[in-house]
């Protein structure tokens, strides 16, 4: 953020910002900057006293040293990334399959720029692989941003690498809208330091609040902005000497304490300091089955009793109660958990996958049997889920538009599952969770024939559904007759 006010800078500061701003941002090129009426006016004002009323004409040598002066004394600073050139391409007509099919509003179904990726990553599994395809979709997404947001929106922002990928690449070419206000949806996954990686980097902190920041720094200079923080861990401390129940009760009170009293979203769906609508949001879909996931990075050190022993996370009690979830989906042979904003649900298999488990005169004893599991992980996860300051389902529901940004085959499980819950809301008639989607053309594929094969099956359709209405992921009854209203 600027220091000083603008009203607080001499002329020649001025005039500097402005000669910079027009040539390396607005791309303007000398000759027309030194006729430029607002920078006569500055250079004007920058003459000895007995000149600044004459007519004056700037040369091209002046704006040239100009700009030379502003980069000695470090008003341009010049960055160079590389993770900006990843690219991708929009197929139309699988996007527009992929709209229609789930009832999305809008639907960027992308494959790599074949110009820009050749020899990348070592395969399709490998981490390099997946940080290429999550750049190639934010940096595409980034660019669809001028165009989405108006001035004054209220925009709601998740947490995740994703998320603050995103915020980045906006950063990085901002555009010009006024009066934005930016709310994070969840307070903070990781509260432990940030050292230096295998990779020689700062590992970076990755949350909501984060996100925030970064997007709001894009707009620095837009006037009438505004971003809140949350500043606090996501999950609330469990009392060891209290029995789980009891001690569960007072974490879940004082999450909502802390959403009624120190965050812009409220409990239920609510806003705070009388906040207006949100128009937009931008999240992640993430699941466990991912290995970078950072609760499966917890789970995991903390299992073999590692660091995680001293993680506010165990604090909070976040090592038995993820343990106990994920020991009932291995049991069952269910896939580990999702979240979206970092608010965790239960993940469904792929219709083909259900249909390969048994005959068709034995699938429905299966299905049952899943369902019943179903039911136990669920109500783990929103035990767990009332711990957390984390939005509710019903602040995405009331926000017009809501853009999720994922792709990843360890991912394809959780977005098929909230996406179903986009379809079965629109064929109610009631507003999804989700109304606009970025993915890659693999996920996209896969995901519109499994659609297919349900529709296909009433019967497997109507067990989708009972599903996804137990996980919350549906509107209630309430909100169904409002949205006919």
């Amino acid at each position: 953020m600027p220091l000083l006010r603008r009203d607080s800078l001499t002329a020649t500061e001025r005039l500097l910002a402005l000669v910079s701003r027009l040539y390396f941002i607005d791309n303007k090129a000398q000759g027309d900057i030194k006729d430029d009426p607002e920078v006569r006016a500055l250079y004007s004002k920058t003459l000895p006293p007995g000149r600044r009323g004459e007519e004056q004409t700037l040369s091209q040598a002046t704006v040239n040293r100009l700009l030379r002066r502003a980069r000695q004394r470090g008003v341009v600073s010049i960055s160079i990334d590389a993770s900006f050139t990843v690219s991708a391409l929009r197929e139309l007509e699988l996007s527009r399959r992929m709209r229609n099919g789930f009832h999305l509003q809008e639907c960027y179904a992308l494959r790599p720029d074949d110009n820009l990726s050749e020899g990348a990553g070592d395969g399709p599994q490998s981490e390099c692989d997946e940080d290429r395809l999550i750049l190639s979709l934010v940096n595409f997404t980034a660019k669809e941003i001028a165009s989405a947001l108006d001035p004054g929106d209220h925009v709601l922002c998740a947490g995740g690498r994703t998320i603050c990928w995103l915020a980045r690449a906006v950063r990085r070419n901002p555009p010009s809208k006024r009066g934005l206000i930016f709310t994070p949806l969840s307070g903070r996954l990781w509260v432990e330091e940030f050292k230096t990686g295998d990779a020689d980097i700062i590992e970076l902190p990755l949350d909501a609040d984060d996100a925030v920041h970064i997007f709001s720094e894009a707009f620095e200079d837009e006037p009438g902005g505004r971003f809140s923080q949350i500043n606090q861990p996501l999950y609330c401390k469990v009392d060891p000497l209290l029995d789980d129940a009891t001690a569960a009760a007072r974490a879940a009170e004082a999450a909502r304490d802390i959403l009624r009293d120190h965050c812009a979203i409220g409990p239920d769906g609510s806003w705070n300091w009388h906040l207006p609508e949100a128009k937009r949001a931008y999240v992640g879909v993430g699941s466990l089955e991912s290995g970078s996931h950072r609760l499966a990075i917890f789970l995991r050190d903390f299992e073999a009793g590692g660091t995680a022993e001293d993680s506010y996370l165990r604090a909070a009690g976040l090592g038995r109660s993820l343990r106990r979830i994920s020991d009932l989906c291995n049991d069952a042979k269910l896939p580990q958990p999702g979240d979206m904003g970092n608010r965790l649900f239960p993940c469904l298999m792929l219709p083909s996958e259900l249909l390969a488990l048994a005959e068709r005169a034995r699938l429905g004893t299966e299905l049952a049997r899943m369902a019943e599991a179903l039911r136990h992980v669920a109500n783990e996860i929103e035990e767990l889920n009332a711990r957390a300051v984390v939005m509710s389902w019903r602040h995405l529901r009331r926000t017009r538009g809501v853009r999720v940004i994922c792709a990843g085959q360890s991912k394809r499980r959780a977005l098929w599952t909230v996406l179903l819950a986009a379809y079965f809301d629109c064929e109610q008639g009631a507003t999804p969770l989700v109304k606009e989607l970025t993915t890659d053309h693999t996920t996209a594929t896969s995901l519109c024939a499994e659609l297919e094969l349900l529709k296909n099956d009433k019967d497997l359709c109507g067990w989708y559904a009972e599903r996804v209405r137990h996980f919350g992921l549906l509107a209630n009854a309430q909100e169904v007759d409002g949205a006919e209203a």
